[in-house]
């Protein structure tokens, strides 16, 4: 939980920007003009703007990531029973648990 607090906040703005370039460079293909960068867009929109619509992406992520973390515990110590007499998972052991994990709960991720 302590991964999505810190790595939401980042993602958030490098969307915006992400899509904010996409759409400058196709349009600059169009137009013929010369695309500007990131930059640019971090001064027009300034940084609240850069934030703006994150709570549509909060109300996919929270959701999200508090299923799949609660899956992800639960398949740990369950199915491949963790900490039961001092029992480490290994690597595959653990992989194996994120993807089930993952598959179980990214379609409503998609949604």
């Amino acid at each position: 939980m302590q991964s999505f607090l810190s790595t939401t906040p980042c993602l958030l703005n490098y969307r915006t920007r992400k899509i904010r370039l996409q759409v400058q460079g196709e349009t600059a293909k169009v137009e013929g003009a010369k695309p500007k960068g990131a930059i640019h867009i971090i001064r027009q929109l300034g940084i609240v703007g850069l934030y703006k619509g994150s709570s549509a992406c909060l109300l996919r992520d929270i959701p999200f990531s508090a299923l799949y973390f609660t899956a992800y515990s639960h398949l740990k110590s369950d199915v491949f029973h963790e900490g039961y007499n001092g029992k480490r998972l290994s690597f595959l052991e653990t992989l194996g648990a994120a993807a089930i994990a993952l598959v179980d709960r990214h379609s409503p991720h998609l949604v």
